[in-house]
């Protein structure tokens, strides 16, 4: 083979791997699974009123996890980072006013 054949056949290698490892780089972060999940919501009572500082308790039934938060101003509260999946037990807690639970 010429020098030229040779050069060419290494630039061709160089480029080929070059392209593998970007797509290989790329399948990497599509390959990132989901691990937590968010519950989101509003408390209100029977007028539709929201109720501010109520304790909201989220159990994942199948390990036994337990999240809570207290509600906003607006009666919206966030259970960030919670496990995937479920089911959920979900109760609202607030001194005076009776609640129920949800699933």
């Amino acid at each position: 083979m010429s020098n030229t054949n040779l050069l060419c056949v290494s630039v061709y290698r160089k480029w080929t791997l070059f392209l593998f490892l970007v797509v290989a780089g790329f399948s990497q972060l599509y390959a990132q699974g989901v691990t937590s999940a968010n519950i989101v919501g509003k408390i209100v009572d029977a007028k539709g009123a929201p109720i501010p500082g109520a304790v909201i308790i989220a159990k994942h039934e199948p390990s036994g996890s337990v999240y809570s938060v207290e509600t906003r101003e607006d009666g919206h509260f966030n259970l960030p980072d919670v496990r995937i999946g479920g089911p959920y037990t979900i109760k609202a807690e607030l001194v005076g006013l009776k609640m129920k639970d949800e699933n």
